[in-house]
């Protein structure tokens, strides 16, 4: 059995994931953890990651993919990143650290969002092939105008153009669900954290981020 921790950031685009995770990563660089830690990211994670993510975002993109069909290749790139990189990193006891994961990404979400109904044969096989339950689950949420513009204004990043979801109406019913999807689960390790304009990216990461990270590290 996994004797690590796995610990998820999710959240809409533009919310501040890679910000704070970025952060992250240099904490625990300064208190000499960065060996004990390893980092994915989804869809992505591994070189049939990177692959399907060109595929969903960049040469077919999701508007052109059926729904199952869209969340049947994050599957397949989660399944390889749990065999390849998170269930051996659990095993050797370090901490995984991944930008999304499992039903808690942003295709299950962004699909539900959208009203499409994705099959149930797909959301059970997800179920059956991913069963790992995160130890800590960071949810970024605030104004999804704001995130929007963030998201779009990126000048490293151009895939956001190839989701379906890449809206600011859309993404407001991504948030929205999100809420939904977390309320109704029975456990304790999702953590809101409300993300304002008027907190910086330091000060979120020093008051909320950090201590909930160190609290499951020290666990």
């Amino acid at each position: 059995m996994p004797r690590g921790a796995l610990i998820i950031f999710e959240g809409i685009d533009g919310c501040g994931k890679g910000t704070q995770i970025n952060l992250l990563e240099r904490r625990l660089a300064e208190i000499g953890l960065a060996d004990q830690v390893v980092w994915n990211k989804e869809p992505g994670g591994t070189a049939l990651g990177e692959e399907i993510r060109k595929v969903l975002f960049e040469t077919v993109t999701t508007h052109a993919m059926d729904v199952n069909a869209c969340s049947l290749l994050y599957l397949v790139s989660q399944l390889q990143a749990l065999h390849e990189v998170v269930l051996p990193a659990l095993a050797e006891d370090k901490v995984v650290i991944s930008d999304r994961w499992d039903k808690f990404s942003g295709t299950v979400f962004g699909l539900k969002a959208l009203r499409v109904p994705v099959s149930r044969c797909v959301l059970l096989l997800r179920r059956e092939l991913l069963r790992l339950t995160p130890d800590l689950i960071i949810w970024l949420r605030g104004d999804p105008d704001t995130f929007f513009s963030r998201a779009t204004g990126r000048t490293s990043e151009v895939h956001e153009q190839g989701k379906a979801w890449a809206d600011p109406e859309k993404l407001k019913l991504l948030q929205q669900t999100y809420g939904e999807v977390f309320l109704s689960l029975d456990t304790e390790n999702v953590m809101p954290v409300d993300v304002r304009p008027e907190d910086g990216p330091e000060q979120i990461f020093a008051q909320k981020i950090w201590p909930a990270v160190l609290r499951v590290l020290q666990d």
